[in-house]
Formats: C-alpha cells, sequence, structure tokens
C-alpha cells in the first residue's frame, strides 16, 4: 500500500503528530496478506467500519468503543492531528446520559419535537434514510422484522434525511409501511453523525455509545450480530 507507506514516512514522523501519537497505545492490523490473520483483520475491518479501504485508521477507547475513524491518506496535517485530538478529548457523561440524540434537532412528521426518552436506557438502531435512496428501501423489511424482535429490549428509529421532510415522506410511507418510528432529520444531526451517503445505520448500547457504523446496503444477518453484542 504506497499510500501506507507515505503516511508512516511522512505523516507519522511530523514533530506535531508524532507528540499526539504518543498518548496511543498503537496497533497495526495488516489484511492484504492471504494468511488467516490477514483475512480476519479483513473481515474485522469490513464488520466494525464496512470497508477494506487501506489505509484506516480508527481510535478506540478503553472499552473499544470507536471514538473517531479517518480513511485514506492525507497531506493535511492539521487535518490528521484534529482527528487525533479526537481520541485525548473526555467523554461528554451528560450526553451520553441524556441519549445518542440529545442536543440535535430531530422533529416528528407532524413537526413536534421528537421524544427522544424512547432511546435512553436501551439499545438503539438509527437507521438515516431517504425516500429516493434505493438501498433504503431494500432495507426497510429488515428493520421492520427487527423492530418486532425487539420489542421492549431495543429501539429501532428511521430518520429521514429528505430535503422536502413530510411533504414527501407521509406519502411514502404509505406505500412503502415502516412499522418503527419515524422523525425527520436535520442539518446539524448529519454533521454530527457524518451523514453523507445513505443509508447509514448506527448501533448504540445501552448507556448512549455508538458501537457499529455501517455505510450502504447492510444485511439482515449482519446487523442482527452487531445488536446481538449490545442486548
Amino acid at each position: 500500500c504506497t499510500n501506507c507507506h507515505w503516511m508512516k514516512a511522512n505523516m507519522f514522523t511530523r514533530p506535531e503528530i508524532a507528540a499526539a501519537m504518543a498518548g496511543f497505545v498503537p496497533v497495526e492490523l495488516y489484511t492484504d496478506g492471504a494468511d488467516p490473520v490477514s483475512e480476519a483483520n479483513q473481515q474485522l475491518q469490513q464488520s466494525r467500519f464496512a470497508t477494506v479501504a487501506i489505509p484506516y485508521y480508527a481510535i478506540l477507547d478503553p472499552d473499544e468503543n470507536v471514538v473517531a475513524s479517518f480513511p485514506g491518506l492525507t497531506k493535511d496535517s492539521a487535518e490528521f492531528l484534529a482527528f487525533l485530538q479526537r481520541g485525548h478529548q473526555p467523554p461528554a457523561a451528560p450526553a451520553i446520559a441524556a441519549g445518542p440524540l440529545a442536543g440535535v434537532p430531530i422533529a416528528t412528521l407532524d413537526g413536534a419535537a421528537f421524544d427522544i426518552a424512547a432511546l435512553q436506557g436501551k439499545p438503539a438502531v438509527v437507521n438515516f434514510w431517504a425516500t429516493w435512496c434505493v438501498p433504503c428501501i431494500q432495507e426497510i423489511p429488515t428493520f421492520n422484522k427487527l423492530h418486532r424482535q425487539l420489542a421492549g429490549s431495543a429501539t429501532v428509529l428511521g430518520i429521514s434525511m429528505d430535503e422536502e421532510g413530510a411533504e414527501i415522506v407521509k406519502p411514502f410511507l404509505k406505500k412503502h409501511p415502516m412499522e418503527y418510528p419515524v422523525a425527520l432529520g436535520s442539518e446539524p444531526l448529519a454533521e454530527r453523525f457524518q451523514v453523507e451517503q445513505l443509508p447509514v445505520t448506527l448501533i448504540f448500547d445501552r448507556a448512549g455509545r455508538q458501537v457499529e457504523r455501517f455505510e450502504g446496503y447492510t444485511e439482515e444477518a449482519v446487523l442482527e450480530e452487531a445488536i446481538r453484542k449490545v442486548l
């Protein structure tokens, strides 16, 4: 991996980057070999981060929760330093206590403030979608099934990122019923969770910590396995 070698030789050696990385325990997981260990590492990257691209950097806290991730090569040291500094920031305990969606605009289809209390104290599956997104539509039966299976033990929530809002979502739901709660997203919400391409599915544990992120269409078995770990 040429980009991997460039980062190690030219980015990691910069004084400010080296100083920031000194506070971490570095772990290198090779994914491009034909041996069983490399294959296992690639499967881990795919299941945990929904990508096999390299280089790929992730910061985990002591409980192995993902704090931040950074894909690919960058020649901007300030950009990479900002990523590393996220790992040194203390956890926002009050926000966790209030639930994963605390502090960002989220509304019901009728325009009222969405009650996020249902996301407190138990695992949550949050799916960002849109009416024009074909993979999102393909995932609806899976989330309907999960909603039925998880009733009482976890919450499934669909957040529409359609710019037209309820005007387009309500007619869509008549053709594609969602049995789980549906809310309307916002730009601050998209920025907080870095939602750029759809669908994006996030798994939160009962403490409100994000433990999994899936981008693009995700198989039912993969979602079930991720949810099983936080129940």
